[in-house]
């Protein structure tokens, strides 16, 4: 086993798990204030601008929450790519031992 591969995955996959976390706090957060202001019964605004942001400021927010989720999708594939390449020999000696 390529040990140093197979290390750098898990660190990788770990990575990406907390990122993706990271990315759903950041939508929880987003959503539990547009609930706050939906009960507060502030109708007279449409849009973002309800809520106090202006569409910029949303626009912001969601690339944020984008890239967090891309990185974070990055991160696992790349994670699992090295766990798969670190571990074919011995899959492929297992392949070999049992058919």
């Amino acid at each position: 086993m390529k040990r140093v591969y197979f290390v750098i995955g898990v660190v990788f996959l770990v990575i990406g798990l907390l990122m993706y976390q990271s990315a759903m706090e950041q939508v929880e957060e987003f959503q539990e204030i547009i609930k706050s202001v939906e009960d507060a019964g502030n109708n007279a605004r449409l849009g973002v601008e309800r809520i106090g942001l202006s569409i910029e400021q949303a626009e912001d927010i969601n690339r944020r929450i984008s890239s967090t989720m891309n990185m974070s999708r990055g991160a696992l594939g790349l994670g699992m790519f090295l766990i798969v390449y670190s571990t074919y020999d011995e899959l492929a000696k297992l392949k070999s031992k049992f058919f």
